[in-house]
């Protein structure tokens, strides 16, 4: 399957490094699948180094400065890019979100076709609490996330982050947000459900039908909400008369750490994207992405040779 990449990225030093690290591992695993990286730049300079890197294409980030950029800018960000890569990238089958301490460690196209091969996947990744290696992991929606669930729906609402403030939904956009969650839940979504953004797909499908119903169009309406994107992003394509599955593909740890040793994700015979891959006990980011690169180019180097 192919399929377009789409990656955040913010103004930390490192971000330009690991983006460039991400984009190597997309070139040499699936240089035949991955159709276009596109990096959001949310006001990283350094970006403009890698003007002209085969698969980059480079966008600034459309909030310009407004919403909180971990929270609703993210959000909004991603949605005006789904609907950028829909519109000029027509033979992408399904669009893969990386975080840039995200990484894929083996080849994403095929096992994306078996993902989203039911026609009821709309969004594709790994729950919270998932375990890759055990059958008896508790994914269920955590408290935390229902409740940020119930404070988008609520008409008033107090929130803490990114400073204190009101959050009022008995009009315009917050309403219509509401709204969504409220057909989402009739759906069949759970309140609180989280498929992990760090690394996750959009189908085709999904995209184009968020697209028809506007969703993606008035993206700038999410722009000041304050949770996590996965939050928002699982809920959406229950609006739409699709789900979010889960994927053993994706393996998320958490936004510091991989949750499972690296070499142990490698082994894993369905696992091909991993996130965070900034320590892993005593492994620092550098030694990881070191240890994962070596693995990529002896995959890559197996497969020109034919052994």
């Amino acid at each position: 399957m192919r399929y377009a990449a789409l990656i955040p990225c913010g103004p930390a030093e490192p971000e330009v490094e690991r983006v460039c690290d991400l984009l190597d591992a997309l070139r040499m695993l699936d240089p035949e699948d991955c159709v276009v990286a596109l990096i959001l730049n949310d006001g990283n300079a350094r970006l403009r180094e890698l003007v002209g890197m085969p698969l980059a294409r480079i966008e600034d980030n459309p909030r310009h400065g407004e919403g909180w950029g971990w929270a609703g800018g993210l959000i909004a960000a991603e949605l005006w890019a789904l609907e950028l890569l829909l519109r000029e990238y027509p033979e992408a089958e399904c669009m893969v979100k990386f975080d840039t301490d995200a990484l894929p460690i083996k080849p994403l196209g095929p096992p994306l076709e078996t993902v989203l091969a039911d026609p009821l996947a709309g969004f594709a990744g790994e729950r919270t609490g998932y375990d890759p290696f055990s059958a008896e992991a508790d994914k269920s929606p955590r408290a935390a996330r229902q409740r940020m669930v119930r404070k988008l729906r609520a008409p008033m609402s107090l929130w803490r982050k990114p400073h204190w403030h009101v959050r009022i939904s008995l009009a315009g956009r917050h309403r219509w947000i509401a709204q969504l969650y409220a057909k989402a839940e009739r759906n069949g979504y759970v309140p609180g459900d989280v498929v992990e953004g760090g690394a996750c797909a959009f189908s085709r499908e999904c995209a184009w039908r968020l697209s028809e119903a506007g969703v993606l169009q008035r993206w700038r309406d999410f722009i000041d909400i304050a949770t996590g994107d996965d939050v928002v992003l699982t809920m959406l394509p229950y609006v739409v008369g699709l789900r979010a599955v889960s994927a053993t593909l994706f393996s998320p740890g958490d936004q510091m750490a991989l949750k499972f040793a690296p070499e142990r994700l490698l082994r894993h015979p369905e696992v091909g994207a991993v996130h965070s891959v900034k320590r892993y006990e005593q492994l620092g980011e550098a030694e990881i992405r070191a240890l994962l690169k070596k693995d990529r180019q002896e995959r890559t180097r197996l497969v020109a040779t034919g052994e």
